[in-house]
């Protein structure tokens, strides 16, 4: 039975192609919203969803931002940031759904509105709410390594930037959610195998703390794969996130390494620790935090600050990769 809310927060979606009806469907499930309508520049698509769905449709994105509590954005934020600027200047909550694909100075630009509106602007990484990783956190401690492999079947991207922007960003933003320190330096290469574009992208990010991480974005893949190892003292993490399943390897007490040869390592003894996974829809998880975090006045998971300095890490893995004539070539 569905949570019953005395104060329902009035919600409008802006942009829909992205999700489609799911969206509406998902902000019914999750309880505490009210649907006040709906927009998208294609107007035909919109009234088709009014219609099947029974919700209101504006015709002018103002008029929507002006009867809402909250705003969920799903336009692209760099063709439609004046949508985002008259939001936060009306003191609107906000979900952005779509990749921050902004400048510093425009990311800096709605970081100082939302602290001005004194409003929850919350970024979508439904990652941040997989049962496995939300499983694993309590037995991440300090972290010095982290390696994250993500293989993606081949999608519409334009150029790097798009790429690293949708995927990249929410990997990045997962290894600073676990550092919580400074980053101090970035490398990047890019590899293209079959255009002019970049297919694959290797970073690695070092902190200030002297932690590392190492993340690998194959966007040609045959099937999609999302796999995390986090290494710290004495035991290493596994989380496979599109599984669902993480696993926890520990040196045996007393131990104080692994053993170097191949004949010694398979005596050597670990326990071996599964987190018991939860299954959530991660969707609905998501708006039920941004719910909660317009409630509690602050913001619970991935804020505008927390993206501002993501999208400074993406921005220069962008900038290590040069375009060479050469498709094969490696871009520094």
């Amino acid at each position: 039975m569905q949570k019953q809310y005395k104060n329902m927060i009035k919600i409008g979606v802006i942009g829909l192609k992205r999700s489609g009806t799911g969206e509406i469907k998902k902000i019914k499930k999750s309880g505490g919203f009210q649907i006040t309508g709906i927009f998208d520049p294609d107007f035909i698509y919109a009234k088709k969803v009014s219609s099947q769905l029974s919700v209101p449709f504006y015709e002018s994105p103002d008029d929507l931002i002006a009867q809402c509590d909250a705003i969920i954005f799903s336009l692209p934020a760099d063709n439609h940031f004046n949508l985002l600027i008259q939001t936060l200047k009306c003191s609107k909550h906000l979900l952005i759904k779509n990749p921050l694909s902004i400048s510093l100075e425009s990311a800096n630009e709605l970081v100082k509105l939302t602290r001005e509106a004194n409003v929850v602007v919350q970024l979508g990484n439904t990652e941040r709410m997989n049962p496995a990783f939300k499983a694993s956190l309590k037995y991440i401690k300090n972290p010095v390594f982290i390696d994250i492999q993500r293989y993606s079947k081949p999608g519409k991207y334009i150029n790097e930037k798009e790429l690293i922007l949708d995927l990249l960003f929410k990997d990045i933003d997962i290894v600073t959610s676990l550092y919580r320190s400074n980053i101090k330096k970035v490398n990047a290469i890019g590899v293209s195998i079959g255009g002019e574009k970049v297919d694959i992208v290797n970073a690695r990010l070092e902190f200030d703390n002297g932690s590392v991480a190492m993340l690998t974005l194959n966007s040609v893949s045959l099937s999609d794969t999302l796999k995390v190892q986090l290494y710290q003292k004495g035991e290493y993490i596994t989380i496979d996130f599109i599984k669902k399943q993480a696993i926890i390897v520990r040196l045996k007490e007393g131990q104080d390494k692994v053993s170097q040869t191949i004949e010694n390592q398979f005596q050597q003894e670990f326990f071996l620790e599964r987190p018991k996974i939860i299954s959530v829809n991660q969707d609905i998880e998501e708006l039920a935090l941004f719910r909660d975090s317009i409630r509690n006045k602050r913001n619970l998971v991935v804020g505008i600050e927390e993206g501002f300095i993501t999208l400074s890490i993406a921005l220069q893995i962008i900038d290590k990769i040069n375009v060479h004539e050469n498709p094969f070539a490696l871009r520094r």
